[in-house]
């Protein structure tokens, strides 16, 4: 049986990195950036957290399920993803600054501003973390190497989370 060799594995656990920071780097800096840098009100900020993970549970299971007809092409999909990623990272943290003394329609902008950027983003992020889920089981058919890999994604979780900890306070 054909397996990956230690060369692959290292590229997969670096990409696998990469996501779970950017991740761990957006979810929980997000709501510290609109809510304390733009000055969103925090009733705001709560809607848009808690719609974002409501679509997030309805539309995981719909893309995974259409991305694993494809899974031959898990590989383009993490050629691609990345760049439409990073430009709506960069998006997300972009947007003008609430202000009590400015009109309800610009207020009204920024806020859609900052939910149509974090359903976008989180929906791009999902084309490229369901094929990289799925990417071991293209890597090797042995079904231990396959769960070495993947037991490997709560350290990089867990990594991140303490990254994103430990940068927030900083912001």
């Amino acid at each position: 049986m054909e397996t990956y060799t230690k060369k692959e594995r290292n590229y997969y656990l670096l990409g696998l990195a990469g996501q779970n920071l950017l991740y761990g780097a957006v979810t929980s800096c997000l709501a510290y950036y609109l809510q304390f840098t733009i000055l969103i009100p925090a009733a705001f900020v709560g809607v848009i957290v808690s719609v974002s993970r409501i679509f997030d549970a309805v539309k995981d299971p719909l893309m995974g399920a259409e991305l694993s007809r494809s899974h031959k092409q898990f590989r383009n999909w993490l050629k691609i993803v990345p760049i439409p990623t990073g430009l709506l990272t960069v998006l997300c943290f972009t947007n003008g600054i609430w202000s009590n003394d400015s009109g309800g329609i610009k207020n009204a902008l920024i806020v859609t501003a900052a939910f149509v950027c974090f359903l976008l983003w989180e929906t791009v992020f999902t084309l490229g973390d369901i094929p990289l889920m799925g990417y071991p089981s293209l890597m090797t058919e042995n079904e231990t190497d396959r769960n070495k890999l993947l037991s490997l994604r709560p350290v990089g979780a867990l990594a991140s989370s303490i990254s994103s900890l430990t940068v927030q306070p900083l912001a």
